[in-house]
C-alpha cells in the first residue's frame, strides 16, 4: 500500500510539477513585459533553474521574487518600498524544508531494521507529507495572486491614459 501511494504522488507530482514551470515561464515573460531589463534572470532559467542540482533550491526563489515584485501594483503616494515577498518565503520556506525531511525520512525508512525504526520513519514521512500539503496551499494561494496581479497590471496597462 505504501509503494503504491508513492507511486500515485510521484506520478501527481510530475504532472503538476510541468504544468506548474510552464506556468511560472509564462509570468516571467509577463514580468519582463512590465519590468523590462530589471530582472535578474532570462526566462529560460524559469524553466532551467528547477533543474540545477543545488541551485534549484534558491536560483527558482529569487525569479519567483522578481516576478512578485514586477507584477504587483505600483506603490501608493510614491513609495518606491518593493512589494513585499513574505508569501513567497513562505511557500519556499515550507517547500525546502519538506525536501530536507522527505530525504531524512526515506533514508530512515529504508534503513530500517525493526519495527520502531520503521515507526519512526512513518513519522517523518507523515511529517514531509503534511509539509508537502502546507507547501502545495501556498504555491496555490501564490499561483492565484500572483495570476491576479498580472492581469489587474495587465489590463490597467492596456487602458488609455488620459
Amino acid at each position: 500500500m505504501y509503494g503504491a501511494t508513492g507511486l500515485l504522488q510521484w506520478l501527481a507530482l510530475l504532472a503538476t510539477a510541468a504544468v506548474f514551470i510552464i506556468w511560472f515561464h509564462r509570468t516571467r515573460e509577463n514580468a519582463e513585459l512590465f519590468n523590462a531589463g530589471e530582472l535578474r534572470h532570462s526566462s529560460g532559467w524559469a524553466v532551467g533553474a528547477w533543474f540545477i542540482p543545488f541551485a534549484n533550491l534558491w536560483i527558482p526563489k529569487k525569479i519567483a521574487n522578481d516576478i512578485w515584485q514586477a507584477s504587483a501594483p505600483p506603490p501608493d503616494f510614491g513609495s518606491r518600498r518593493p512589494a513585499g515577498v513574505g508569501l513567497v518565503t513562505a511557500w519556499w520556506a515550507l517547500w525546502v524544508t519538506n525536501l530536507l525531511v522527505e530525504r531524512l525520512a526515506s533514508r530512515v525508512y529504508l534503513s530500517a531494521d525493526d519495527p520502531t525504526e520503521v515507526k519512526s520513519a512513518v513519522g517523518l514521512l507523515t511529517l514531509s507529507d503534511t509539509l508537502d500539503i502546507l507547501a502545495a496551499v501556498l504555491a496555490i494561494v501564490y499561483v492565484r495572486k500572483l495570476s491576479a496581479m498580472q492581469s489587474l497590471k495587465h489590463i490597467r496597462s492596456a487602458q488609455p491614459v488620459g
